[in-house]
């Protein structure tokens, strides 16, 4: 909360990538820009040529960086109350809609910003970063949920809404997994290489899906066939498909996924490994996590993980083992994750995708999502429908995954639907037939009944 009103430069309620550990408030005395009080960044003493210097990334603004800390803010005043928390996650939510919302192609919300501020020495400032990644429009989805949730404003359905749309664009059907995002045009589909020569696609996405939308678990049987890996004595998965280590913090991830689709087998496994990891992994401490289980896993885009205490991991495998889903804030066997209109009981989620799991149905659910961004969304009245059908999809969905005849009826009127989607000349032409038919029928017993009483009269 106190960085995002004391940057060194910006005022527009942005966060750093990182800052100093330890008080964040710079010692009296040193007044950047004239600036009293302002955060401190990291950096080091250049003794060569006696000058302080940063780090890039670290005084970069990257829009997932920004969003977890809403996430976190979000759910701390979910339990605490305390207004400054939900004024400093609106503040951080209208930097992310203002600086990164993007409207080309499926829409979403760009990777952020990169660089130094304006300077002397660097008088074009940052750089706005076009690409749309996945993972941030996973968060930015759950942020603003959060956000309508708490405020009411319908605003930040809408935005929540727009990152989801993104989201289930970067699905890739035939795989049943998610692509990295897109590259700096905002269109074309990420497919750079990784060490293998085949399209680098991270393991976190995978999972994060799960727990902010639960739509799309098959994208975990994508990681356990592209990503799982055993090495110096660990079983896990690697950070991206070129399984060269096991990486601590997706496997944490992958664990906590696991508990929402109800096989928490497969998570007692992972946990296992994570406790393991934490006494016996190369530069353990016995308390935290490692970050991977050998120096040098790579991830397919230019930065590798160390075999050293990480953050990150650490936290993750603390989510895994007290079984709490961090985009929500609940317990994963409690109430597990759901999408949109999260009404707090029991499992929710989408009543479509409850019915089509698991059947050919599935496939199809393509083209629901694209009618619904390319029609539905695109009109009040098609919005309303919208939202009504998010307020009352996870009640519904929990009966469809106990009952199966109510699965089978709504599968038979899904099968209707796409066929009306898909073949909508097919189906205009059918009903016109049918009410002809209709229309026929009683007019052949109007005729037959009034002869019938013209002959009773008669006699």
């Amino acid at each position: 909360m106190y960085a995002v009103n004391n940057d060194r430069y910006f005022t527009d309620g942005r966060l750093r990538n990182g800052y100093q550990g330890g008080d964040l408030r710079l010692f009296p005395g040193w007044n950047p820009r004239g600036k009293t009080a302002t955060v401190r960044m990291p950096g080091w003493w250049n003794t060569q040529d006696y000058t302080w210097s940063e780090d890039e990334f670290v005084v970069s603004t990257h829009t997932g960086n920004v969003v977890w800390p809403m996430i976190a803010l979000l759910n701390y005043y979910r339990k605490t109350g305390g207004g400054q928390y939900l004024e400093a996650a609106l503040t951080l939510g209208e930097w992310t809609e203002n600086e990164t919302r993007d409207d080309r192609c499926a829409g979403g919300y760009t990777g952020g910003y990169a660089g130094w501020e304006k300077s002397a020495s660097n008088p074009g400032g940052q750089e706005k970063l076009l690409y749309k990644a996945t993972e941030h429009n996973i968060d930015i989805y759950a942020a603003f949920m959060l956000l309508y949730e708490e405020t009411g404003d319908r605003k930040w359905e809408e935005r929540a809404l727009h990152a989801r749309g993104f989201v289930e664009s970067m699905w890739n059907d035939e795989g049943e997994y998610f692509w990295t995002g897109t590259l700096d045009d905002g269109c074309t589909i990420n497919k750079n290489p990784n060490k293998l020569g085949s399209p680098n696609i991270p393991v976190d996405i995978q999972a994060w899906a799960v727990m902010a939308m639960e739509s799309y678990y098959p994208a975990l049987n994508w990681a356990e066939g592209n990503a799982y890996i055993e090495d110096h004595g660990f079983k896990g998965f690697d950070f991206n498909n070129d399984r060269d280590g096991v990486w601590f913090e997706g496997t944490a991830q992958m664990a906590v996924a696991y508990q929402i689709t109800g096989e928490t087998g497969k998570s007692d496994i992972y946990i296992s490994e994570l406790r393991e990891a934490m006494t016996s992994a190369t530069n353990n401490n016995g308390k935290g996590i490692v970050a991977a289980c050998h120096d040098g896993v790579t991830t397919g885009f230019g930065w590798e993980y160390l075999s050293r205490v990480h953050v990150g991991a650490t936290a993750w495998y603390i989510f895994a083992e007290e079984g709490y889903n961090p985009y929500w804030g609940r317990r994963t066997g409690v109430t597990p994750v759901k999408s949109d209109g999260r009404d707090g009981t029991g499992k929710g989620g989408c009543l479509i995708t409850a019915a089509a799991y698991d059947s050919p149905l599935y496939s199809g659910l393509k083209v629901l999502r694209d009618f619904r961004d390319d029609y539905l969304l695109t009109n009040p009245p098609g919005r309303v429908l919208t939202r009504f059908y998010y307020k009352v999809s996870p009640a519904i969905a929990i009966q469809i995954r106990n009952h199966e005849t109510l699965r089978a009826v709504i599968r038979r009127g899904l099968v209707f639907v796409l066929c009306v989607i898909n073949h909508p000349l097919y189906v205009l032409v059918g009903s016109g037939i049918f009410i002809v038919f209709v229309f026929w029928r009683k007019r052949e017993k109007s005729r037959r009944t009034r002869g019938f009483e013209a002959s009773a009269s008669s006699r």
